[in-house]
């Protein structure tokens, strides 16, 4: 049986400086009165407005890519297209989220699947927690955006590896080319 990867979706309020300003000024408020504004508060309220704009910008979520667009193509050993394949993208960002995600796809008529982008929103309050919660597993800590893409076939196995080692997308460039040989294991 087949594992269906669990759709990843959040809610998020995302509001760009330009659209705060545009809101500040529709209601009323320019640059000048805010400055005099500004001058006027006593010391309590200055540290309570100066708080309260911090956290507003701790909370507000920030977007960074998870996974690259990737193009994967299935081959067996002879070098010839495999169709029907399940070719699974395995990616996580170990800064913005404590969930790992999983894509999966069959491979078309030229053995060859493609991957969209993934990105993640996240607050920087969030991603401090994240990575304080990444860097408590010492030596075996990971940071940052990875991915990885699988070819399964009953009992045979395709991996991207490149410099005879497994390839992990950490972050760059935003597109990936992978040619996956299925062998049995």
């Amino acid at each position: 049986m087949l594992r269906r990867p669990v759709g990843f979706r959040t809610r998020s309020c995302d509001f760009t400086v330009r659209e705060i300003w545009s809101v500040m000024l529709s209601a009323g408020f320019s640059r000048n009165t805010l400055v005099s504004n500004m001058k006027r508060i006593d010391g309590w309220r200055w540290r309570l407005l100066a708080g309260a704009a911090i956290l507003l910008v701790a909370l507000l979520p920030v977007k960074s890519q998870s996974a690259p667009d990737w193009s994967v193509c299935v081959v067996d050993e002879s070098n010839s297209p495999v169709t029907g394949v399940l070719v699974r993208e395995s990616y996580t960002n170990y800064s913005a989220e404590w969930e790992g995600h999983e894509e999966d796809q069959y491979s078309d008529n030229h053995g060859c699947v493609w991957f969209a982008t993934k990105t993640v929103r996240s607050s920087p309050l969030k991603r401090i927690a994240v990575i304080i919660t990444s860097a408590s597993g010492g030596v075996h800590s990971s940071f940052g955006p990875h991915a990885m893409v699988t070819a399964f076939s009953e009992v045979r196995r395709g991996d991207d590896v490149r410099n005879g080692h497994e390839f992990a997308w950490e972050g760059g460039p935003s597109h990936e080319d992978s040619k996956l040989v299925l062998r049995s294991h």
